[in-house]
């Protein structure tokens, strides 16, 4: 049973609304688990992910693998939820009240929250048209969730003409426009106070790849990766951000194995500023003395250090 003190902490903590991407499930499923049992969170799918995990599933990578324990966890958050109709204003609140204490609340992309049509996307929404040199190493190609085809070359890849010209104004992933217009709709659609909304939710996109970063922030639509995510959700929380500790999803043992992060490097740690102390030269255990200006020595072969022997009789000839 939880207490009053407990259930009134519990209330008083802050609710973060966050929107995976199917890059960020696939590539930090342990961290999600993670967050989802020990934060109040709001996780927000959008049919994109889902679509594009269904596709990547399909295999016996290390990447499918992690797609088929997203969609486990996917499937059993949201099946936690059923019994409840939540919109994004109450969804924690009135759980809390219901005696659901701890839980993450993962919603689903309805086709109502699809979003606008694209072209009033590009018109309203869009803040600046990215570049080539906008995108790290001048790489416009989108193939972050479908890795594991053999050849590299998933479908949306980008050309290779678009690599030469950095000012050059790349071509946007067909597919990406679902995951924008549905970050458009949460952030920016259902915000709007013209709607009688009394109170704005700051959604946060989280994916791990870059140039759907690129894209997403032309819209004005901030992104982390896991570890941004991570000290986002530790910072809401009054928690001070230092060392990070990430979790790999072990498929053996169906297991969470936690990994310390330090940016400090090895000599920084092992105090790698301090001066070092001149090591003192090791005995041979002959003590040598000059005896004239000729270079003869004398040796004290009673200080010697002789190798152990077995025992036995010396063998003579």
């Amino acid at each position: 049973m939880i207490d009053n003190k407990e259930r009134n902490d519990y209330l008083q903590r802050p609710v973060v609304h966050l929107i995976l991407d199917p890059s960020a499930l696939v590539r930090g499923i342990g961290n999600i688990k993670k967050w989802a049992s020990d934060y109040s969170l709001v996780l927000f799918i959008p049919f994109y992910t889902l679509h594009e995990l269904d596709y990547i599933k399909r295999g016996v990578s290390l990447l499918a693998t992690n797609a088929r324990e997203s969609i486990k966890f996917i499937d059993l958050k949201s099946s936690m939820d059923d019994d409840f109709q939540f919109s994004d204003d109450d969804t924690t609140n009135d759980k809390k009240n219901k005696g659901s204490y701890g839980e993450t609340t993962v919603l689903i992309e309805t086709p109502d929250e699809s979003g606008p049509a694209w072209h009033n996307c590009i018109k309203k929404y869009r803040v600046r048209q990215p570049l080539v040199k906008d995108f790290p190493n001048n790489k416009t190609s989108f193939d972050s969730t479908r890795t594991i085809k053999s050849d590299g070359q998933g479908p949306g890849q980008g050309k290779g003409h678009n690599e030469i010209n950095p000012n050059a104004k790349p071509e946007m992933p067909v597919r990406l426009r679902y995951l924008i217009r549905s970050c458009i709709q949460k952030q920016y659609v259902e915000n709007d106070n013209s709607n009688g909304k009394t109170t704005n939710i700051d959604w946060k996109v989280v994916t791990e790849d870059s140039v759907t970063k690129v894209w997403l922030n032309s819209f004005g639509i901030d992104c982390f990766h896991i570890n941004e995510a991570e000290n986002y959700i530790l910072s809401k929380n009054g928690v001070c951000v230092g060392k990070t500790e990430k979790l790999l999803y072990v498929p053996a043992s169906s297991s969470l194995v936690p990994t310390k992060i330090d940016s400090k490097t090895d000599s920084e740690g092992n105090g790698g500023n301090k001066k070092r102390k001149n090591r003192k030269p090791k005995k041979t255990g002959v003590d040598k003395t000059q005896l004239n200006n000729m270079g003869v020595q004398r040796e004290k072969f009673d200080t010697m250090i002789y190798a152990n022997r077995g025992s036995g009789e010396l063998w003579t000839p």
